[in-house]
């Protein structure tokens, strides 16, 4: 037995490996996406089992790869390699089908997250930010242009944003129909008002009656489900799963507890 950690996974299945800025060595990626990826992957495939029991009668055998999961974030680059035998390079922020794309200083140490998706929305971009004549520079003026010259185009954006505010400037550049938004601490993701109106936060009772706010699922769905109940302590469930599913007797329930097996 060999415990396994979440860095590990991330970078056995080449996350890690495109994750940094351009020009330089992968910076690896953080803890977060790999538990949430695999995680996810083995929840689904459990409702998927059940679904299948419900409607055929038989049951499922899961073996959930953390790193296999792990490489459904970066099929892309997978692809490239295997087709085509191009090894994917650090790119920072950067986007294939969009230019500028990525984060970029504001005042007091903030950020703006920016996405140009089209021609378009590069004008939009070029007016706000008082310079319109870049929509027609050659340098800028279409995606590939924008893409071979990503650097200089950065520069801009970096010129423009030092002296903003974060907040402000992404109001601007929303009204003008442009994807942006101030890059957000664990602070502004709580206090925002967009995402409490959209009930992002659901209120759930745990079992020792306290309520309190949880992150809910990034998604609307027309039937949704109802998120009411907290998470459960560590062996809150054992007498309903070993006892009601499993059947096993008190004593036995007891023998595996006293083990060390069950907590």
């Amino acid at each position: 037995y060999q415990p396994g950690y979440a860095p590990c996974f991330a970078a056995l299945s080449g996350l890690s490996s495109v994750v940094g800025y351009d020009g330089e060595a992968p910076a690896g990626m953080n803890v977060r996406y790999a538990a949430s990826t695999f995680g996810t992957a083995a929840a689904f495939a459990a409702v998927t089992a059940l679904y299948h029991r419900k409607r055929t009668g038989e049951g499922q055998f899961i073996d959930v790869s953390a790193v296999e999961a792990m490489t459904t974030m970066i099929g892309d680059s997978l692809m490239k390699t295997t087709l085509n035998g191009e090894i994917q390079a650090c790119d920072g922020n950067r986007h294939a089908e969009m230019a500028p794309h990525g984060v970029f200083p504001c005042q007091g140490e903030e950020w703006l997250a920016l996405a140009v998706t089209d021609d378009s929305r590069w004008a939009a971009f070029a007016e706000t930010i008082g310079q319109p004549a870049l929509a027609s520079d050659k340098r800028f003026a279409t995606l590939a242009a924008r893409k071979a010259n990503e650097a200089a185009l950065e520069d801009i954006v970096r010129a423009w944003s030092a002296s903003r505010d974060a907040a402000s400037a992404a109001a601007e550049l929303q009204a003008a129909g442009i994807a942006a938004s101030k890059s957000f601490a664990s602070v502004d993701l709580i206090s925002d008002s967009h995402l409490w109106l959209r009930e992002f936060y659901p209120e759930v009772t745990a079992s020792d009656g306290d309520s309190r706010p949880i992150v809910g699922p990034g998604w609307k769905m027309s039937r949704g489900a109802t998120v009411s109940a907290g998470a459960p302590r560590l062996g809150e469930h054992n007498d309903y799963v070993f006892g009601e599913i499993l059947g096993l007797s008190a004593e036995e329930q007891q023998q595996l507890s006293e083990a060390g097996i069950t907590r």
